[in-house]
C-alpha cells in the first residue's frame, strides 16, 4: 500500500479531466486526507463540479449533498435537486434517496409525498438500507401514506 503514490496518481488523473478522479481527489481536498492532501475546499468543490458536469452519477450525488447543506459550498436547493435527479435517472440508489428527500422537504421542488414514497420503494428494491429506514419512518409518522 502506497498512499502517497495513490494520491499522486489520482491528482494527475483529476487534472487530466478524468471525472472519477476529479470526484475522489475533490473529496480529498474538501475534507483533507491524512497528512497527504491539505484541505482546500474551494478547489475540491471546483473539481467535484467538473466531475458532476460530465453527468457522473456519484459526483452528482456528492455535489448535491454539499450544496443542499451549504456547509462547504454555497447552498443551492434548485441545483441540488437537479443533480439528485440526474443521479436518480441514471439509477444511482443514493441519488434516488436524495431526490426523495428533496420532495419530502420541498427543496428545489414542491413537496410531493407520493413521489417520496415511490422513490423510496424503488431504492428499497435496490437494497438501500437508508431507503428502508426513511420509508419506515414515513409509515410510522403516516406522512402521505394511507392508513
Amino acid at each position: 500500500q502506497d498512499i502517497d503514490r495513490a494520491v499522486d496518481l489520482l491528482k494527475k488523473a483529476a487534472y487530466s479531466n478524468e471525472p472519477e478522479a476529479q470526484r475522489i481527489y475533490g473529496f480529498f481536498l474538501i475534507n483533507g486526507f491524512r497528512d497527504v492532501v491539505c484541505k482546500n475546499v474551494k478547489e475540491g468543490v471546483r473539481l467535484l463540479r467538473l466531475a458532476a458536469n460530465t453527468g457522473l452519477p456519484e459526483a452528482c450525488v456528492d455535489l448535491a449533498r454539499l450544496i443542499c447543506v451549504g456547509e462547504d459550498a454555497d447552498r443551492d436547493d434548485n441545483e441540488s435537486f437537479r443533480l439528485a435527479a440526474i443521479a436518480a435517472e441514471a439509477g444511482n440508489v443514493n441519488g434516488i434517496v436524495l431526490l426523495s428527500k428533496h420532495y419530502y422537504h420541498g427543496r428545489g421542488t414542491e413537496k410531493n409525498f407520493q413521489k417520496v414514497v415511490d422513490l423510496l420503494r424503488i431504492a428499497c428494491k435496490e437494497g438501500s438500507a437508508e431507503a428502508h429506514s426513511c420509508l419506515g419512518i414515513l409509515y410510522k409518522e403516516g406522512n402521505g401514506l394511507p392508513r
